[in-house]
């Protein structure tokens, strides 16, 4: 009976630790999943700032270039309407 005693000790023992194993590589990996969006988030930020940086400083550089042409011109007004 012992050695019966011990081979159930062992197969639950191994069940425990199997079942301890998987619950942290599924977290690994939920983590390693969880970090990639969170990276694909911030990129897809990051391109949206600089996008609107970009587009802000053309804005200010053609509104620098209509105003040294003619200052009063419809051209500097549209392109002052373009910054705000």
């Amino acid at each position: 009976m012992p050695a019966g005693l011990i081979a159930v000790t062992g197969t639950l023992l191994g069940s425990v630790i199997t079942l301890t194993v998987q619950r942290r590589a599924g977290a690994r990996a939920e983590d390693s999943t969880r970090a990639g969006q969170l990276r694909q988030e911030r990129l897809t930020t990051y391109r949206a700032y600089a996008g609107s940086v970009t587009a802000l400083k053309r804005a200010t550089v053609t509104l620098w270039l209509r105003l040294r042409e003619d200052p009063d011109g419809p051209a500097a007004c549209e392109a002052f309407a373009q910054i705000h």
